[in-house]
């Protein structure tokens, strides 16, 4: 920091790591919520349910985990780029955040659809 720049206050960085805590609760949730339907049908069978109310559900609480992961990696991609020093450690810490996003969107994606395929 130089002389020129004014400290970020305490209720700035306050506020940030609150938004960063809600989305990171919110993808919690999302993704616990996911494994109670598919509880759920596994204990029913899928008998009292429709294929279709289990596809939306399981649609609109993914689109929720996956908003908030993105905007978990935009807090953090923010946040690391206002505070590296040295280019090559942020650009090797974005491209493992990059990477490990996209794997954990294709693992999650791949669980998805092979479960959805078995549904009666």
């Amino acid at each position: 920091m130089t002389d020129d720049e004014e400290p970020v206050s305490a209720s700035e960085r306050d506020g940030l790591a609150r938004v960063y805590d809600f989305f990171k609760f919110l993808t919690t949730l999302s993704l616990i919520s996911i494994g109670g339907v598919f509880g759920l049908i596994n204990g029913h069978n899928g008998t009292n349910i429709g294929k279709w109310m289990i596809l939306l559900t399981v649609a609109l609480l993914g689109l929720a985990a996956i908003t908030s992961f993105a905007a978990l990696t935009t807090i953090t991609t923010a946040e690391m780029k206002a505070k590296a020093a040295d280019p090559p450690l942020l650009k090797q810490l974005l491209m493992s955040q990059h990477i490990a996003s996209g794997l954990l969107s294709v693992g999650v994606g791949a669980f998805l659809y092979a479960f959805l395929k078995v549904l009666p």
